[in-house]
């Protein structure tokens, strides 16, 4: 078996893209506000926590999927259906105290993620802050190539519409 290499935890391409789409794209909109020091944070210094729970959520869709509380092939099927639409059903089970049936013991929240997530936040920690803020670099640097691509998509598209409306009123 190889050996693992320590150096490239939290470093997956996976734990960057969810950065970079659930935290920086919406965080990049912010207000700056000195006293919050919100500049600081999105260049990634005291960011241990959104890259634990990014690796938090990354461990606990694995697991789901392994264990097949998500059914991949029944999300599938419901895009293709639904026109591309994201649904994710998750389990249900009996909560005894109500007797309802509830996605609780697999929802995201303190009671059922807080000490992993806890022990990520201290690993990362652990490592130093150049890297925590090299792993927010590299999940800008993603963010900016998303970016980039959806602006010249939108180009294209723009300019594919001018060439259509010309054809059409010509």
């Amino acid at each position: 078996m190889d050996e693992l290499n320590h150096a490239c935890n939290f470093r997956s391409h996976f734990i960057h893209q969810l950065i970079a789409n659930a935290h920086l794209l919406k965080a990049s909109d912010a207000v700056d506000i000195p006293a919050l020091c919100t500049q600081e944070l999105l260049e990634g210094y005291q960011m241990e926590g959104v890259i634990a729970c990014a690796t938090a959520v990354l461990e606990r869709t694995f697991s789901f999927v392994r264990d097949n509380i998500i059914n991949v092939t029944a999300i599938i099927e419901h895009m293709e259906a639904n026109g591309g639409k994201l649904e994710i059903r998750l389990l249900k089970t009996l909560n005894k105290a109500t007797r309802k049936e509830t996605s609780g013991p697999y929802m995201f929240s303190v009671g059922n993620w807080g000490e992993e997530t806890a022990s990520y936040k201290i690993s990362i920690a652990s490592r130093g802050e150049k890297n925590t803020v090299d792993i927010v670099t590299s999940a800008q640097a993603l963010l900016k190539i998303y970016i980039y691509i959806e602006r010249e998509l939108c180009l294209l598209l723009i300019y594919r519409l001018q060439r259509h409306l010309c054809h059409v009123l010509v």
